[in-house]
């Protein structure tokens, strides 16, 4: 059954496909991304709507300096924002541009904010 498809909870097969360029796992129940590392020619990696809670989940995502493409909308760690910016910006937006500068596009926006934007 479909509802059975979107039940992913760890990312331990991905050693079998070190190549993926494009990697979609949206709508599971993973908590973190460890596995994500072995894929080293990402471009494009789509996690959004996840169990994620913690910002610090993506330094897995660090190595992976071809990395252009990052969803990761509605995932529980997305919701602080930080009221003192002009305008207030998401924290994990802030957290995504200094520690994954390799990242260009950001949940549809490019890294500046402007939709359809890149850097």
């Amino acid at each position: 059954s479909h509802s059975r498809c979107r039940q992913l909870t760890s990312l331990q097969t991905l050693q079998t496909f070190p190549n993926l360029r494009v990697l979609c796992i949206t709508h599971n129940r993973l908590t973190h991304l460890t596995g994500v590392i072995r894929c080293v020619h990402l471009r494009e990696l789509y996690a959004g709507y996840n169990a994620i809670v913690d910002v610090n989940a993506l330094r897995e995502l660090q190595p992976l300096t071809g990395l252009r493409v990052l969803g990761l909308e509605g995932n529980p760690f997305t919701e602080p924002w930080i009221k003192r910016q002009s305008p207030p910006i998401p924290f994990y937006v802030q957290w995504v541009r200094r520690h994954l500068s390799q990242v260009e596009r950001l949940d549809g926006q490019g890294k500046y904010g402007q939709s359809g934007a890149t850097v």
